[in-house]
């Protein structure tokens, strides 16, 4: 199992710099540590959906700018969470 951890923004001034990562990085599905990431735009919210349709993807500590933007999308649903994974930053 691979965990990623993000840091700052998931927006469309950083996806480019996590694209690749996130669609390469080792075992599927992948668990995504986003309790540092202090924005989430569309773009970023277009990353995940991408890369949960890709490989599969549940996301670890969701922060309070990623959980207010998949409550008020009602996806919050859609995002399987999980826990105890090694962790490795992406970009």
């Amino acid at each position: 199992m691979t965990k990623i951890k993000i840091r700052g923004p998931l927006s469309v001034s950083t996806i480019a710099q996590h694209r690749a990562a996130l669609l390469e990085a080792g075992a599927t599905p992948l668990d995504l540590d986003l309790k540092a990431v202090d924005e989430l735009d569309t773009a970023g919210l277009q990353l995940l959906l991408e890369v949960h349709r890709a490989r599969g993807l549940r996301l670890a500590s969701p922060s309070a700018a990623v959980t207010e933007v998949l409550n008020l999308l009602h996806l919050n649903e859609h995002f399987p969470r999980t826990r105890g994974a090694k962790t490795h930053d992406a970009g």
